[in-house]
């Protein structure tokens, strides 16, 4: 089974809708009513597997980790949401040490994003997690 195929069966398994909807300026959102879990990706966007992949994850953790938040939450509070779902998305594929490695080799977003199929936002969490734990310095690989 592919990457994807194993994603779709884990949504499957607990319960968790995805649905396509067109949507003006978001490119997905998750929601959690009564228990019951949705993970909804906008239909007006085109995107590599690869992408609605990494796009999916992300709305995953939001779910598995209840980093949830409203269209009037204070933009602190998402931003902290953001970066619990960020972090638990990149430490459940043990990517800030693959990233971490990659970086030191001397590769670019580019080459990081090919040679281990996740997409330059993936990317850029990973550099923000690094730096917040202090493995590299501000700005070294922006």
């Amino acid at each position: 089974m592919t990457k994807n195929e194993l994603q779709l069966q884990h949504l499957f398994i607990n319960n968790i809708a995805l649905d396509y909807f067109p949507m003006d300026t978001i490119e997905a959102l998750c929601v959690n009513i009564n228990n019951e879990k949705r993970i909804c990706l906008n239909s007006n966007r085109e995107r590599s597997s690869i992408t609605e992949f990494w796009i999916i994850e992300h709305e995953l953790a939001h779910l598995e980790t209840d980093a949830l938040y409203t269209i009037n939450s204070k933009s602190k509070y998402i931003d902290k949401m953001e970066r619990k779902a960020n972090d638990n998305m990149i430490l459940k594929f043990g990517l800030p040490d693959k990233v971490l490695k990659c970086l030191k080799y001397g590769l670019t977003k580019y080459e990081i994003s090919e040679q281990l199929e996740i997409t330059y936002e993936v990317i850029d969490s990973c550099i923000d997690y690094l730096y917040r734990k202090g493995l590299i310095p501000n700005n070294e690989f922006n």
